[in-house]
C-alpha cells in the first residue's frame, strides 16, 4: 500500500497529505483502511515505524 510507504518514508507529511499523495478521497477512508489492514491507526504505525529506524 502507498500510503504505508508514505507514512514510513516521509515522516514530515501530514496525514492529510499522505491521503491525498496516496489517491485516496479523504483522510478518513485512509485511516479506515489503515485500520482495517493493520489494526492499528496511522499515527500508531508511523510511531512505530520511526522508533524502528531510531534503534
Amino acid at each position: 500500500m502507498a500510503a504505508l510507504r508514505l507514512l514510513r518514508d516521509k515522516p514530515n507529511y501530514t496525514i492529510a497529505v499522505v491521503s491525498e499523495e496516496a489517491g485516496f478521497s479523504n483522510v478518513r477512508t485512509l485511516q479506515r483502511r489503515i485500520q482495517e489492514v493493520l489494526g492499528m491507526s496511522a499515527v500508531e504505525y508511523r510511531l512505530m515505524q520511526t522508533k524502528d529506524l531510531s534503534i
